[in-house]
């Protein structure tokens, strides 16, 4: 069984679903509720009850995330719910790899994009809004390609990304914002 493709059983599938299904609701409420002076791993807030609608653990769970990845955070329980989706409909993942890479290309290449702005911090300038990770491949491609080559590389990354995890096309696009 893999953890990406259901099985042939209906019910676990359906039961599995439903488990990534809370695992997305609960990342997206944590993330949302995120406090900066809430106690976490980096954080030496105030000991008593954190505000986080998820309580210590969605508090320890969105710095951690959000530190690391910035907004880019907020892709990780839209893929859940995806995923969820699925699995509820026992419907088979096409490409299971190449959706994991491109889904992983996406968050690096957001992370970036939002660190190319300068001076884009979240929560009163607590969280960078593209993370650890934004930061350090922004500061990479900057050293090595200067912003506009930066900025190109990190377009042209998310633009790829979007190819291969959906199936949006160049036609499909033409389609939609074509007239009646």
């Amino acid at each position: 069984m893999s953890i990406l493709s259901p099985t042939a059983r209906t019910r676990l599938n359906e039961a599995i679903g439903f488990l990534y299904f809370s695992a997305g609701v609960l990342l997206w409420l944590s993330l949302l509720s995120y406090h900066a002076q809430d106690p976490s791993w980096n954080t030496a807030g105030h000991a008593g009850r954190p505000e986080n609608l998820i309580g210590r653990v969605g508090a320890h769970l969105s710095d951690l995330t959000l530190q690391t990845f910035g907004l880019g955070s907020f892709v990780f329980p839209i893929l859940l719910l995806l995923l969820a989706w699925r699995w509820i409909r026992s419907e088979n993942l096409d490409a299971p790899l190449a959706k994991v890479l491109g889904s992983g290309l996406f968050i690096l290449s957001a992370c970036t994009a939002l660190s190319l702005a300068p001076g884009f911090y979240l929560y009163g300038g607590t969280v960078p809004a593209g993370g650890l990770t934004g930061i350090l491949l922004a500061g990479y491609l900057r050293g090595a390609m200067n912003v506009t080559g930066a900025v190109v590389l990190t377009a042209t990354c998310l633009i790829v990304s979007v190819y291969i995890t959906t199936s949006f096309t160049i036609s499909k696009f033409h389609a939609w914002f074509g007239g009646p």
